[in-house]
Parts: structure tokens; sequence; C-alpha cells
């Protein structure tokens, strides 16, 4: 009996010197990430302060070394990421944007800021309508929608930008109340954009505006279309301005298609081809090839027999654009863009979880593995 009770008074003591050791030992390792946190707060703060107020800097080169960092919290992932993206969106470097943009609506919705995830779902949405693959922006903005009703997005900017993609679903189904109330909300939101950043505020409105143009070309209200993408061309069209492929989408493209449409719709057929050739040297410019296809076809089909010459012109426009336009190049950046989004999303929530499993269980602590006798111990 004493050589039992001395060898359960060893045991004993082991556990407990165990037990501590882990204790110790975790409690050391949070507090040093926690160290670790605040210390990587402070640059992250500092760059990002950095990259908003100097328009002219690297973010690129700023940010990708902090993502290295250890110690990041969620949160700061959230922010780095986001950051990094927008930057990618802004300078049209598509590709980057989408190799990261999983990561950033991940991250996003971890630390709780369901308004950037669904900024980003709606960026993602707009590129996916810009490249002409229609179904995949719808079902990509559907999936924002899922996480809160954008009318109660606090944010103006993405309020603003969300129902611009919600809104051309809306028009796909025909739903012409509901996209210009959609519409109506992104013009208050330019005036509240405007009074702290004029300049997007600008750039927000004439595009509400080129919206509301459209849906009134959609609806059958030809002249009332025009007239009004007339007058938004003259005030707000500066060509010195340097448009990205936003602006581009969001401004000159339904201008010129509504110029074009008005024309055909007046059987004014040299003022169509005239308008549509304006298109086409945007869209060539900057590479929305489906979208000149689809407008070439428009007018292609409505020219009259007795336009011979135009008509085959037109044809062999459409051909050398759809040669270009290959599928493959669908496949690449819109296809598998969103295979590899939901692949990012699911791999990084595995990790996460992983993750979390390790801090709450005691068991999963190396120091466990060094002493045995708190494994499978029978009290």
């Amino acid at each position: 009996m004493k050589m039992m009770h001395a060898v359960n008074h060893k045991l004993f003591i082991s556990i407990v010197l165990s037990l501590v050791i882990v204790l110790v030992t975790l409690g050391g390792t949070y507090v040093f990430e926690a160290a670790g946190e605040i210390y990587n707060g402070r640059k992250i703060t500092a760059v990002l302060k950095t990259v908003s107020e100097d328009n002219s800097v690297d973010a690129e080169k700023l940010i990708l070394p902090l993502l290295n960092q250890r110690y990041l919290s969620i949160r700061q992932k959230a922010d780095l990421y986001e950051n990094l993206g927008y930057y990618y969106y802004q300078k049209s470097r598509m590709t980057d944007y989408l190799n990261i943009v999983g990561d950033i609506i991940f991250y996003t919705q971890e630390a709780e800021m369901p308004e950037k995830a669904i900024l980003n779902y709606s960026l993602l949405a707009q590129y996916y309508l810009e490249a002409g693959v229609d179904k995949s922006g719808y079902e990509t903005i559907l999936n924002a929608r899922r996480i809160m009703n954008f009318y109660r997005i606090s944010d103006p900017v993405i309020r603003s930008q969300a129902l611009h993609s919600y809104g051309r679903f809306l028009l796909y189904e025909s739903d012409f109340e509901d996209a210009l109330k959609a519409e109506g909300v992104m013009e208050e939101d330019a005036l509240l954009i405007a009074k702290y950043d004029p300049s997007f505020g600008r750039h927000a409105l004439r595009r509400a505006l080129g919206f509301k143009a459209y849906i009134m070309m959609m609806q059958g209200k030809t002249e009332e279309s025009y007239a009004l993408a007339e007058k938004l061309y003259s005030e707000y069209f500066d060509e010195n301005e340097e448009f990205n492929h936003a602006g581009i989408y969001d401004f000159l493209l339904p201008l010129f298609r509504i110029k074009t449409m008005w024309a055909l719709r007046n059987s004014n057929y040299a003022k169509a081809l005239e308008f549509n050739r304006e298109y086409g040297k945007i869209t060539r410019k900057y590479d929305f090839l489906m979208k000149k296809i689809d407008l070439s076809r428009e007018v292609l089909f409505s020219l009259p027999d007795s336009m011979n010459e135009e008509r085959k012109q037109l044809m062999w426009e459409v051909g050398q654009d759809s040669e270009k336009l290959s599928q493959k190049f669908l496949n690449e950046y819109t296809g598998i863009a969103g295979q590899k989004l939901t692949s990012t999303m699911q791999n990084l929530q595995y990790e996460n979880v992983r993750a979390r499993m390790k801090k709450k269980d005691f068991s999963a602590h190396p120091a466990f593995y060094r002493y045995p006798a708190c494994i499978g111990a029978d009290y």
C-alpha cells in the first residue's frame, strides 16, 4: 500500500508539474503573440495611413512584407488584404486582384467586417459584368446580397458600388422599379461622398446618372435616355482624364451604347455606325471585347440590306474580335477565377478552424508530448 501510495504521489506531482509547465508555456505564448499583434498593429497603422494619404506610393511594396509578419490577427490580415486588393483594382491589375480576392472576402467576414466583404463581392461581380460573363456577375452579387440587405449598408461608397452591380441584375430581371430605386440611392450617396471626396463623388454621381439613362433606354424611353446621355457626356467627359477600367464601364460605355441604340431606333444608320465606331475604340483600348462584339452584332442585324458594304465590314470586325476573345480567355479570367475564390475560402476556413482548435485544446500543445504521464493516466 505504501508503495502504491508513493507511486500515486509521484504521478500526481508529475501531472501537476506538467500542467504548470504547459500553462506557463501557453501563457508566455499568448503574451508574446499579444505583444506581436500590438507591434504589428503600429506598423500596419503607419503603412495604411501612408497608402491612404499618398496615391503615388506603391502600396504593394509596403503591404506585402507585412503579410509575412508573425502574430497577425484576423483583423490585421483583413485590413492588409483589403487595402492591397483595392490598390490592385484601382490600378486595373485584375490578375493580381483575382489572386487575393478570396483572402479578402474570407478574412473580412472572419473579422466581422461584412460591408468590406460585400464591397469585394460587388467589385468581383462588376469584373465579370465587364468581361461579358453576366451569369457569373449575377451569381456573385447575389452571394453578397445574402450577407446583408444592401440598403442597410452604412458606408455610402460601398452601398453605391453594391447597388450598381445589383442594379444590373435587376435590369436583367426587367425589374425597372427596383432598378430605379437603387439608382436613386446611388445619387443620394454620391452627394454624401462628394462632401468629403469631391473627385470620387463626381465619379459616383455620373455613374448613377449613366445607369439612370440606361434604365430609361431599356424602358423604351429612347429620346429621354439619349438627351440625358448627351448631357452627361457634355458635363462629365474630360478627354484629359485618366480613366481606369471601372470608369470606362461605369460611364463611357453606357453613354455610347445609349447613343448607338437611339440611332438604331430612329433608323439613323449613319449615326449608329459612327457611335459604334467610337464605342469600338474605347472597348479595344480597355479590352472590353465582349461588349464591342455584342453592340456590333446589334448594329449588324439592324442595318438594311441596302447597306451591304457596311454589313460586310461589321461582319469582318465581329469575326476578328471573336477570334481574339477565345474561350480560353474567358475560362482563365472568369470560370477559373470563380473556382479559385471558392477553393481559397474553403482552405482558409479549414486552416482557421484548426488554429482555433489548437488554441482551445491544451492536449495539442507540444509540452504534453514531453510528459506522457499526462496522457491516458488512470485517475
